[in-house]
């Protein structure tokens, strides 16, 4: 499904839950997002629901959504970039979703046409891949690439999209690359965040140790995040128009 115009009066997004894996993501949408496994409502008719990273949470968070009575889910947040050309801070509108097992999920959502004119970011439509744990290095991500040739790679979608199409709601999939295939994702902070996204500091500081390239490579995923955090505010501001307070 595309969307013919932006933005209507209530909103293209009125009636829909947004799933977000991390609170820091779900600041984009709301100035004081839920905690893990709580979900709120926005202005504009939407419902958002923050469910840690993985697949069984995000599918908890979007049954409690579709019992509230949602009309689609909204898959939300970063992903791991694995096309060589998408910098920190594109937007990929997954028209399908790929899981390991071989499964393709279709999805609907807006034209990627229309937000590429409206956003300052590169913004791609294609696959997006989900599986089980965090992809951190560059090489892994060359060959999941080589693989399923998908743009970028999450670990919830896949499972929003089979749950969304269960229940007989629409999904649709936005993600924001954070780490762009080129850039290993920080052991650091791999071991340091656990599954609802709170960082250990002690897991982190050891990791880091005295190591300048390793302070260096989370000095550079803050500064992608913040590239990725533009675009989804942006982005959420577009979808949600007025709700501007809750967006900052």
């Amino acid at each position: 499904m595309g969307l013919g115009v932006l933005p209507q009066p209530q909103g293209p997004l009125a009636g829909y839950g947004f799933v977000v894996a991390l609170r820091r993501e779900a600041r984009t949408l709301c100035a004081r997002p839920p905690k893990p496994g709580q979900i709120v409502s926005l202005d504009r008719g939407c419902w958002l629901g923050v469910s840690g990273m993985g697949a069984a949470r995000a599918r908890e968070t979007a049954l409690m959504l579709i019992a509230q009575g949602v009309r689609g889910i909204v898959s939300w947040g970063t992903c791991g970039g694995l096309a060589p050309e998408l910098p920190a801070g594109s937007l990929i509108v997954a028209r399908h979703v790929l899981a390991t097992d071989g499964v393709r999920y279709e999805t609907s959502g807006p034209s990627a046409a229309l937000l590429a004119r409206a956003l300052r970011s590169p913004v791609r439509s294609g696959a997006l891949l989900s599986v089980a744990d965090p992809v951190a290095t560059v090489q892994d991500k060359a060959l999941l690439y080589q693989r399923y040739g998908a743009l970028g790679v999450d670990m919830e979608s896949a499972e929003l999209v089979r749950t969304a199409a269960q229940c007989g709601v629409e999904c649709w999939v936005l993600r924001v690359v954070v780490d762009p295939a080129g850039d290993a994702l920080p052991m650091a902070v791999v071991r340091a965040v656990d599954p609802l996204g709170r960082i250990h500091l002690w897991p982190l500081l050891t990791t880091l140790g005295i190591n300048p390239e390793r302070w260096q490579e989370l000095r550079r995923l803050a500064y992608h995040f913040r590239a990725a955090r533009h675009t989804l505010t942006t982005l959420a501001a577009l979808l949600q128009p007025g709700d501007t307070k809750s967006l900052r």
